[in-house]
């Protein structure tokens, strides 16, 4: 696959109405969105030279190889750029797993759930006992203080479960990890979906992941330019061999 830092100018000439599938084939190049620094969907390895990896971009290789066509990577360093690249077909398809809600439904056009994930958080590993359940955590009062990125949808839920806590938005994923860099300095854990969460927590040992019990689910899905119906059906039809034959588990 070919990898671009930023988008090409060439790009940017051609752009138009989102592509169809048959327009995509016609191409002869499937283009995909991605965001950068997502450990442990979407990242850089420490190959020489440095490889694009990881959950999402294997999921990008698999479906091109289905479609048998070439594979280009831009960056979308933000929701909104990533709208604004597919609406004018510079990508085609966003694949960064996006919580299914009602506001992203009316930016982008979602694909089936990729899968169910779970709210996670990360906390000093001697301290993960105390986020062993929401009740302990409600009890604990206004004392608490919780990262989260900086979305409506993710703040929102935070603060629909833990009505008294302070939220602290984390703005990008460097931020994120100079928190845990920092020991979580001024911050008693990071919410995050339970599989990046653990992840991170390999990479950085004095931290846990806990699912608090209840353990809250949500469906995360990819995404293409809102009313590209026909490119939607095909991915969702591709999707769903993908996860019966237990491909994406």
């Amino acid at each position: 696959a070919k990898v671009y830092a930023e988008v090409p100018e060439s790009f940017e000439h051609e752009s138009g109405k989102p592509a169809s599938l048959a327009q995509i084939e016609k191409r002869g190049v499937l283009r995909v969105c991605f965001q950068p620094d997502e450990y442990p969907s979407a990242f850089f390895n420490t190959d020489d030279p440095p490889r694009l990896v990881g959950f999402d971009i294997e999921m990008a290789h698999r479906f091109a190889r289905r479609l048998e066509l070439s594979l280009e990577f831009l960056p979308a360093e933000t929701e909104s750029v990533a709208e604004d690249l597919l609406n004018r077909s510079i990508c085609d398809l966003y694949m960064r797993t996006l919580q299914v809600t009602l506001r992203k439904s009316k930016r982008f056009g979602l694909s089936l759930p990729v899968y169910n994930s779970s709210l996670g958080l990360i906390v000093r590993d001697y301290r993960r006992d105390e986020f062993k359940s929401w009740k302990n955590i409600k009890e604990s009062g206004d004392s608490l203080r919780f990262a989260v990125e900086d979305t409506p949808g993710n703040i929102f839920r935070l603060r629909n479960i833990i009505t008294n806590a302070t939220i602290v938005p984390i703005q990008s994923m460097e931020q994120q990890l100079e928190f845990l860099k920092s020991g979580g300095e001024g911050i008693d854990a990071i919410a995050d979906m339970a599989e990046e969460g653990a992840a991170l927590t390999i990479l950085y040992p004095t931290f846990s992941l806990v699912v608090p019990k209840p353990a809250i689910f949500f469906p995360v899905a990819y995404a293409v330019a809102r009313g590209n119906i026909d490119f939607l059906n095909a991915f969702n039809i591709w999707l769903l061999g993908e996860k019966s034959e237990g491909i994406v588990d």
